[in-house]
């Protein structure tokens, strides 16, 4: 008995170290992070009106989420309309809730929730997308991008994690793309999570 506790343990031990040998996490990257999404809370006029926003989209803040969650929206700023896709676990069930933000007939600025719909995924869902997460360094990606405009659609991908990342020991991350492109890692992600809500 003695023996098979020594080998499960340095069996663990080995799939911990494995584990954290193959993040390929930058530090320095890790750190700017920090302080970038530091400053964006740190300015409380779009603090308040992203959480205005929020509020219209029936949407928590996803960094006080007790739960394991992520949130895509795809924001556009001319008419302010979104997409949004949150996928979150609730002890051993998983779902995914899209909404629409939009307006009514053409023009004007958007007011209303016009879809809201809840998902059930199964644990291989939830597992496909933590892969997809880990394959593309999720949670050491930049918070922000040189690719900067004006029209077009706002990426914004937020992560919550209570216990914390293995790679990075942050709880919370978030990353904003404006018009990504098809190569961007966020462009991957999004796709999963599209994927999941079809």
């Amino acid at each position: 008995m003695y023996k098979l506790i020594i080998l499960v343990f340095a069996f663990i031990s080995l799939k911990t170290c494995d584990k954290n040998a193959n993040c390929n996490v930058d530090t320095s990257v890790v750190k700017s992070n920090d302080n970038a999404i530091l400053e964006k809370e740190s300015n409380a006029a779009k603090e308040k009106r992203w959480g205005e926003y929020l509020n219209k989209l029936e949407e928590p803040k996803l960094k006080n989420e007790e739960v394991e969650s992520y949130r895509l929206i795809k924001y556009t700023a001319m008419g302010e309309t979104s997409k949004t896709y949150r996928i979150l676990k609730e002890g051993s069930s998983y779902k995914l809730i899209y909404k629409y933000f939009g307006r009514e007939g053409s023009g004007g600025i958007a007011t209303k929730l016009i879809e809201n719909k809840v998902k059930k995924l199964s644990k291989k869902d939830w597992i496909e997308f933590q892969t997809v997460l880990f394959e593309t360094g999720f949670w050491s990606l930049s918070v922000n991008h040189k690719r900067t405009g004006f029209d077009g659609t706002n990426w914004i991908l937020e992560g919550i994690n209570p216990k914390g990342n293995s790679c990075t020991d942050r709880k919370y991350h978030i990353i904003n793309r404006w018009e990504p492109l098809s190569t961007m890692k966020i462009s991957e992600i999004g796709k999963k999570i599209i994927e999941l809500n079809e």
